[in-house]
């Protein structure tokens, strides 16, 4: 009889395996601890402000970056992403553009203060030009008293010396 040549199929199907962990997000530091004036050169009070006045432009922005010709959209909504990319709010990107162009930090450095890698920074500091040039909204040219940071240590002692509790996440 032919069923006895079906020897693969099993009786009864097999348990879904575990799913694999998702791997860990890079670390940041809180918003409130990056939102200091002397790491963005403004208030903090104003820096709120400044974002939750551009925060109607900021998704509109985002609504059409991430549209395709046809109208449609080109990618899943980035918090739930399976490469784990965090979705950056309207003071992240403020607050990358500020903490590049105030300390003049590079990209690699400012990424690890936010937890995301230095493509984005690059991305979320020229579309927080974009939404400010729009609104025409100039931010104030502050530079950091004496020598900016260049490395991590000098970035903590800076941070520090101005009283505020920086821990660089560890990425």
């Amino acid at each position: 009889s032919r069923g006895e040549w079906n020897y693969a199929i099993l009786p009864a199907p097999r348990p879904a395996p575990e799913p694999e962990p998702e791997p860990a997000r890079p670390g940041r530091v809180p918003q409130d601890v990056l939102n200091h004036p002397a790491l963005t050169g403004i208030p903090a009070r104003d820096m709120t402000a400044l974002a939750a006045a551009l925060e109607a432009p900021f998704e509109a922005r985002l609504q059409l970056r991430y549209r395709t010709r046809h109208g449609r959209r080109t990618r899943a909504a980035r918090g739930s992403a399976p490469h784990g990319n965090r979705r950056l709010d309207v003071t992240d990107h403020l607050l990358a553009l500020r903490l590049r162009d105030h300390l003049d930090l590079p990209v690699k450095a400012a990424g690890a203060l936010l937890g995301i890698d230095p493509g984005t920074v690059s991305h979320a500091t020229a579309l927080a030009g974009e939404i400010l040039a729009a609104a025409r909204i100039t931010l104030p040219d502050a530079p950091p008293p004496g020598k900016p940071p260049r490395t991590p240590d000098e970035l903590l002692a800076y941070a520090a010396a101005a009283g505020i509790p920086l821990t660089l996440p560890d990425n």
